[in-house]
């Protein structure tokens, strides 16, 4: 894991940027955007770009220091290492995954109604 300090405003990635790590938040917040379009404010222990480690497909959005914030990024072969001993956390991050998968088709749901 690499640490980064961020000062607010400061991008970490820009939709369509190559997508090979995925960020943890240590402190401060974090505005997830497509453009104007706000998609999440994202807070102390929470984390984004998780897609890009198992894909390492563009970016689907731009990630942005809302306030001052410290980060920890972890890249795609270190993670797959990090599995590969601990199948623990594999397991974790599917869960994440899942939660984030309900959480969005329950969006799609409500706001279909």
């Amino acid at each position: 894991m690499q640490e980064m300090t961020l000062e607010e405003g400061t991008d970490v990635f820009k939709e369509d940027d190559p997508g090979d790590s995925m960020y943890i938040i240590s402190s401060g917040q974090v505005h997830i955007h497509r453009r104007k379009t706000t998609l999440a404010v994202l807070r102390q222990n929470q984390v984004f770009g998780e897609l890009s480690l198992l894909d390492a497909e563009p970016r689907s959005a731009t990630a942005t220091a809302k306030t001052y914030a410290i980060l920890f990024k972890i890249e795609q072969e270190p993670f797959y290492r990090l599995v590969d001993t601990r199948p623990e956390i594999a397991r974790g991050f599917i869960k994440m995954l899942c939660g984030r998968l309900r959480t969005l088709n329950e969006k799609t749901i409500y706001s279909s109604l």
